[in-house]
């Protein structure tokens, strides 16, 4: 499990190329569940649910296909920036394997909250007893959608505290980008807590992906904004 020994490598760049094939894989995967979602949106026009209720379900699944997008991009260029510092070791290459494996969870997540929120289009023919199953389902796919990034967040926190601890290198330069990056992660983590927390009252239907579009909002804010007077404390 150490890449060091087992090809030669001094640093994290051997898994750069693995990074960017994996994220690429989860992003694609994001797309190829799209049309599956549609199909089923189509599916419930042919029953009898209105135009306009399918084309608004259609416009917010690519919304959310946007705001995944982001978040995905943003975790794959904290990873990268990470790895690409990094000094191989086993520690190292545990913590990537889990990060990886969290990340690949998260398509089928994101679309199960998308597929279950697409009932409520229906919600008129399901008693009440059947909606409130349906309402218990999103609720506790989409806590553990955001539970994923927030795993996520942790074991990205960790790798690059103990490369912080580790590094021989008496760069103060390079030490303080790392104690700056890890300082934005717990910020990341920080928000995902919070939305962890609210995702178990924000009204499923419609609203189903807000709390993963307020991540991916907070991931655009300019670090500079809120770093500077974290980092600066």
């Amino acid at each position: 499990m150490n890449n060091s020994k087992i090809i030669g490598a001094k640093t994290g760049e051997p898994w750069l190329g693995l990074l960017d094939g994996t994220y690429a894989i989860i992003l694609t995967l994001l797309v190829i569940e799209l049309p599956a979602l549609m199909i089923e949106l189509i599916t419930l026009s042919e029953e009898g649910t209105s135009a306009a209720a399918v084309t608004s379900a259609i416009a917010t699944n690519i919304i959310g296909y946007l705001f995944a997008t982001i978040l995905i991009y943003d975790l794959w260029s904290l990873h990268k920036g990470i790895e690409n510092v990094s000094v191989a070791s086993r520690f190292n290459s545990i913590f990537t394997m889990f990060i990886l494996w969290f990340g690949s969870l998260l398509p089928p997540a994101i679309y199960l909250v998308q597929h279950y929120s697409q009932k409520f289009l229906i919600s008129e023919i399901l008693n009440e007893e059947k909606l409130s199953t349906l309402n218990f389902e999103i609720v506790l796919i989409r806590f553990f959608e955001i539970g994923l990034f927030l795993i996520i967040y942790i074991l990205m926190f960790t790798l690059i505290k103990n490369e912080i601890k580790s590094s021989s290198r008496g760069d103060n330069k390079f030490r303080k980008e790392l104690s700056d990056t890890s300082k934005i992660i717990s910020c990341r983590f920080l928000v995902s807590l919070i939305l962890l927390m609210i995702s178990l009252f924000i009204p499923t239907g419609v609203l189903a992906e807000l709390p993963l579009a307020l991540l991916a909002v907070f991931t655009l804010v300019p670090s500079d904004s809120y770093g500077k007077k974290l980092i600066s404390t």
